[in-house]
């Protein structure tokens, strides 16, 4: 969800209770704590599910480990 789109929901919300002005700064409260929010939490984020083999596109898929620093003919690098 876009700030733009989080915000008019929360104005909204606010406005079906309070008068516009307040509402306005609830909406605003409302966006600063859930942007302060994510901005903390930015790292946070569930670990990533493994994806079948099959399933992975093509560029995803990982080097094999002792093949890591070698060149396609076989020399490092």
């Amino acid at each position: 969800m876009k700030i733009e789109k989080f915000w008019n929901q929360a104005f909204l919300a606010a406005l079906a209770r309070l008068p516009a002005g307040e509402a306005k700064k609830e909406a605003d409260t409302a966006t600063e704590l859930c942007i302060a929010f994510w901005r903390e939490n930015r790292m946070n984020w569930a670990p990533l599910s493994i994806k079948r083999w099959q399933e992975q596109d093509v560029t995803d898929v990982p080097k094999r480990y002792e093949t890591m620093g070698t060149s396609r003919d076989g020399t490092a690098g």
